[in-house]
């Protein structure tokens, strides 16, 4: 689906959220984790939800598309928007939606070099979980990663504690014990963070602080990549 930049309020304004997965075969696994976090960001951000966008919808159309592609394993981006006219002040909360869908590129490293992004800090509030099509600060910290040869970068929260990474969540391990910043800490919302905590009874949500990054083992979850160890070199 898609409409004119003119009403395109992501475009214009930033105006909406997207999901991320990858697609082995025309399915995504824990997609219904995903589908509820469509859901829960379209509430928070008031924008209508079609009532024929099931979970269903979404799976039987992402299989058919995925057909038209040769790779078994796809990267889907789709996002979401409020399709209305006006300024800061939308008309109307119509939303519509685009997918996208490209050829997986497999990350090959299994430990990620690791530094803090300081010029810029990411605010607690109820739009920090959402994956928001308004990504200035990810676009500048993913900048100042690339320039410092990086391959991984943690945002802080508005208190300088640990928040998360580039494009995912982050997880500590000491001894048999994994921990990870609540999403009161300005964290997104992740799937792969979800399903790790339901899954591992051994992981505790509490805040992090800068310092504990030298004394623990750190990892990146994010559903396209998986959960990839790294190492703070700054």
């Amino acid at each position: 689906m898609n409409s004119s930049l003119d009403t395109n309020r992501s475009f214009l304004y930033g105006d909406g959220f997207f999901e991320t997965f990858k697609l082995i075969g025309g399915k995504c696994e824990n997609f219904t984790l995903h589908y509820m976090r469509m859901i829960k960001s379209a509430e928070t951000l008031q924008m209508d939800w079609d009532a024929q966008w099931t979970q269903s919808f979404f799976e039987t159309k992402l299989l058919a598309e995925s057909k038209n592609f040769e790779d078994q394993i796809l990267k889907v981006r789709i996002i979401f928007y409020r399709n209305a006219k006006g300024t800061y002040v939308p008309e109307t909360d119509s939303t519509d939606f685009y997918i996208r869908l490209e050829p997986y590129i497999s990350f090959n490293k299994s430990n990620l070099n690791v530094g803090i992004y300081t010029l810029a800090k990411k605010p607690c509030n109820f739009l920090s979980n959402i994956k928001s099509t308004s990504c200035l600060l990810f676009v500048m910290a993913g900048k100042f990663m690339k320039a410092n040869g990086w391959d991984e970068i943690i945002i802080l929260n508005e208190h300088g504690r640990v928040c998360e990474g580039l494009t995912s969540n982050i997880f500590l391990k000491k001894n048999s014990i994994f921990c990870t910043p609540p999403l009161s800490e300005g964290c997104i919302d992740g799937v792969n963070r979800k399903a790790f905590l339901q899954e591992n009874e051994n992981t505790i949500e509490r805040p992090i602080e800068l310092e504990e990054l030298k004394n623990h083992e750190i990892y990146f979850s994010n559903a396209v990549r998986g959960m990839i160890a790294g190492k703070r070199i700054v």
